[in-house]
């Protein structure tokens, strides 16, 4: 069902904006509704389709992974990781011209796996984000918290809790 909703969805788009340039889409069933559209030749416009996981579309069986393929090479992706990357070039065989990777302002050479000094908390952002759950639970943590948030967050702030604003 939601998959079909993103294909009349990505129709009803398509109709309503027969002189755009390029179609940028970040939510996934539409993105498959425009690579329907754009598989069938219906799309007359590039697609960039912004995607967080394609580890997720990567299912195990054959066919589906050669359907998948074939819709995201009906556009271009754009994927937030160099894992991400890999997994687009080795499961679906997207190349240059079907994939891209953009780190957003992310340094990706220092924030990456590895072993930290210490164990800490890292909370940074304010979208979907529950400040003062967390504030509640950090007096039960044995770690330091550190909050990165352009928010001021609610008093009293436990003694392990650094937070920076701004």
């Amino acid at each position: 069902e939601l998959t079909g909703r993103g294909i009349r969805a990505a129709r009803s788009l398509l109709r309503d904006a027969p002189a755009a340039d390029c179609i940028v889409v970040v939510e996934e069933f539409l993105a498959a509704g425009l690579a329907f559209w754009a598989l069938l030749r219906q799309a007359k416009v590039p697609i960039v389709s912004i995607r967080s996981r394609l580890s997720w579309l990567a299912p195990s069986t054959g066919l589906a992974r050669m359907i998948i393929g074939t819709l995201l090479r009906q556009e271009h992706n754009v994927v937030i990781s160099p894992v991400e990357a890999d997994i687009g070039q080795r499961r679906f065989s997207l190349n240059s011209q079907h994939l891209s990777f953009h780190t957003f302002g992310v340094d990706v050479q220092f924030w990456r796996p590895g072993t930290a000094a210490q164990e800490f908390v890292l909370c940074v952002g304010d979208s979907f984000r529950d400040h003062p759950t967390l504030l509640r639970a950090a007096e039960e943590i044995d770690a330091p918290v550190l909050i990165v948030s352009g928010q001021k967050l609610p008093e009293p702030i436990p003694a392990n809790v650094t937070v920076r604003t701004g």
